[in-house]
Order: structure tokens, then sequence, then C-alpha cells
């Protein structure tokens, strides 16, 4: 999704650091501004590459927001085209996006989410991947083994099999 909307703006703006002229809200800019600095501490020289990999998953799903006119000024013109296979609301994919922000963040925060319906959220990740891209969800598929692990939890939580962690 972030190479998809950056692509996007980059074309829109016509500049691969295209955050210095989009419409972005004051949080908008507090994120490229806190991305900037983390940049610099690692390197004197920071690229747009380094920018967008540095922006973190909640700024990219912030953009699909109404916030800050960002549906008149970033959505309506641009980043819809991000989306090729989606022909829904921006309000609907943002909340769903949001969904997996805060999933995300769960995970990467050690929380626990054995009470989730995991493969519901499974479907979803790959629901939203398929707005970007149907071929490259085939690619996932072939290698994913969440359904397998899923339907393997309640005989290792019981001691039945073992971990194939």
């Amino acid at each position: 999704m972030r190479n998809a909307l950056h692509a996007r703006l980059f074309l829109r703006y016509a500049k691969a650091d295209w955050w210095t002229s989009a419409p972005l809200s004051p949080s908008g800019l507090s994120a490229v501004d806190e991305a900037r600095l983390k940049c610099q501490r690692r390197a004197h020289t920071v690229s747009a590459d380094d920018m967008v990999a540095q922006l973190s998953f909640g700024f990219w799903v912030s953009l699909l927001s109404s916030g800050a006119g960002y549906d008149r000024h970033l959505w309506v013109p641009t980043l819809h085209r991000a989306f090729p296979c989606y022909s829904g609301s921006r309000k609907n994919l943002h909340e769903n996006f949001l969904t997996m922000v805060l999933f995300r963040n769960r995970i990467m925060h050690h929380e626990p989410i054995h009470h989730r319906d995991l493969l519901a959220d499974h479907r979803k990740v790959y629901q939203l991947f398929g707005y970007l891209s149907p071929d490259a969800v085939k690619c996932a598929l072939a290698l994913d083994r969440v359904a397998t692990v899923l339907a393997r939890r309640g005989d290792v939580y019981n001691g039945v099999k073992p971990s194939s962690f």
C-alpha cells in the first residue's frame, strides 16, 4: 500500500518528495518531520526512498482519511488509483486499513491476539492486498501458512501436537 500511494503521489506532484508540496495535516507534517529526523540520524543525506520507508503504516493509512481535506485533495484526484481493484467508498477502505493498523500494532507490541477471529483478520489482509494487486495475492498465498497454523493451534495448545516454531 505504501509503495502504491507513494507512486501515485509522485506522479501527482511530479517529485519524489511529494510531501513537501502535498496539503498534509499538522499531524501528517509532524510525521514527516519525525521520519526525516530519524533518517538524518542514520545518514548525512536523506533520499525520498529513505523517507518512504521510514514513514509509519499509520501515516500511510491516514492519507486515506477525510481529515485535512484528504478526501478532496488526495483521494479523489489521485489516491483512489492506487487501488485499481477497489470500487467502494474511501471511508470504508480507510476504516478497514485502520483496523489493520491496530491489529499490526497489537502484534508488534506483543499484546494478546488469541481472542480475535484470526481467520477473519487473515481474510481482511488478503482482501485489502487484493485491492492493490490480485497477482501479488496469488504469489503470497502460495507461501502462506497462516490457515495451517491456525488449524493446528487447538492441538498445540492442548499438547496433542508440538509447535512447529
